[in-house]
């Protein structure tokens, strides 16, 4: 290799250094250390007509596999979404139902429609905070689920609490 091409490879390995998703066998093996942090377990969202059961209260920040199994008769979907400003679920389905914009939210991911007796996962990072895990899929009428209550708290890491 060429003098010139190494500190350009320098560069490149380093930039990619900077991933914050752990490998996919971090923690596991014999050759792990001791201190290697260990792939979270799945995120499993159950969802029924209209809620979310299983939803854990609190997650540690960081990669989360997210898994909606969906037991309802109709298709369901798992939007998380980070909550701002110390909001709450309350709050957002409050605004929802009154017809007023949502409190600010940043939408971070989650698994789109699952059909019904089917499950769907996804990858999301969570920073700490507060979230809500909502459905938006419309009934027969066009009212998304969240309109039933579809919509559950959840908190990443030690802070905050996210009431409903």
């Amino acid at each position: 290799m060429k003098r010139r091409h190494v500190v350009p490879l320098l560069l490149l390995v380093a930039a990619c250094q900077g991933e914050t998703r752990p490998p996919a066998d971090a923690g596991a093996g014999a050759g792990a250390s001791a201190g290697a942090a260990r792939e979270p377990e799945p995120i499993r969202l159950v969802a029924s007509e209209y809620a979310f059961t299983s939803v854990p209260d609190t997650v540690q920040p960081g990669w989360h596999r997210v898994v909606v199994v969906n037991t309802g008769k109709a298709p369901h979907m798992a939007v998380i979404a980070r909550l701002d400003s110390g909001r709450t679920v309350t709050d957002f389905l409050a605004a929802a139902r009154a017809g007023k914009p949502t409190p600010p939210s940043t939408e971070v991911g989650g698994p789109n429609a699952v059909m019904p007796g089917d499950s769907l996962a996804t990858a999301v990072n969570l920073p700490a905070g507060n979230y809500a895990v909502i459905c938006f899929v419309p009934d027969s009428a066009g009212r998304p689920h969240l309109m039933d209550g579809m919509i559950s708290p959840l908190v990443v890491g030690n802070g905050g609490l996210a009431a409903m």
